[in-house]
């Protein structure tokens, strides 16, 4: 019988603290261009859809799309921290990821058309590395306050889309 050896536990990850990653999904009925138009609009749509999470947001350079650089103050249950976020589009008009400059934070949008084009399915998915979560119950509070922020950040984006609708 051969030595079955435990699966590598893959690369080392010298970042401090421990993952912690979410992912919300919501379907919206308005076509995926227009929902991509707001999403990429750091200048005039995003400050009017941040939640009250969200404080001192500046726009460091562009404003619209791959290439912009935000800053911004995030509280996250009883944490605050300050982030420094570059966005890319890895997939123009479909997929938009928003980078901490520290790799701390990462928030990636993934649109989908449904419904014969005319409605969107959003997937969001948040990724966040921090040093104070390496309890369970840390880990608990923290992945609830991720998804209800989000959550409201969601329901945001379909209001102000839906008021913007033409």
């Amino acid at each position: 019988m051969a030595f079955d050896p435990a699966p590598s536990p893959g690369p080392y990850d010298p970042s401090p603290g421990r993952r912690l990653s979410i992912a919300l999904e919501r379907t919206l009925d308005t076509p995926m261009d227009q929902v991509w138009t707001v999403l990429r609009d750091y200048a005039q749509a995003r400050p009017r859809i941040l939640t009250e999470h969200f404080t001192d947001y500046v726009i460091h350079q562009g404003g619209r799309g791959a290439g912009t650089m935000i800053g911004f103050q995030l509280r996250i249950g009883r944490r605050r921290g300050a982030y420094l976020v570059a966005v890319e589009e890895p997939t123009p008009a479909r997929q938009l990821r928003e980078r901490d400059r520290s790799s701390k934070l990462v928030t990636t949008w993934t649109l989908t058309p449904a419904g014969e084009g005319e409605r969107t399915l959003i997937h969001l998915a948040v990724d966040l590395r921090h040093p104070e979560l390496n309890g369970r119950w840390a880990r608990a509070r923290a992945r609830r306050a991720l998804r209800r922020l989000h959550g409201r950040l969601l329901e945001r984006l379909a209001n102000d889309l839906a008021s913007h609708r033409t």
